[in-house]
């Protein structure tokens, strides 16, 4: 399955902004956008908050860029909106 992301590196947590549409979503994330780091906080987050391992979250597209493409194995819509409409970290 993939998501598409709207990253925004920098702030002071990270968190699940809000839904932009059915199939983005819009995340702060407490990491700057040097050598990877930002692309680190944001496998880590949605490994936390879906409760899937690292090794099946991929940054697919965007990796230098605030929009992101994240294919995500072993999880289908219903799952992901449900864990993701309401977390904070």
């Amino acid at each position: 399955m993939k998501l598409n992301v709207k990253a925004i590196p920098g702030a002071q947590r990270t968190e699940v902004m809000e839904w932009l549409n059915d199939v983005t979503v819009k995340i702060r994330l407490n990491a700057q956008p040097e050598k990877g780091k930002a692309n680190a906080e944001l496998i880590s987050f949605l490994s936390k908050q879906l409760g899937l391992p690292k090794s099946c979250i991929t940054v697919l597209k965007g990796t230098t860029s605030r929009d992101k493409v994240v294919g995500l194995s072993e999880m289908d819509w219903e799952a992901l909106r449900s864990c993701l409409i309401s977390t904070r970290r």
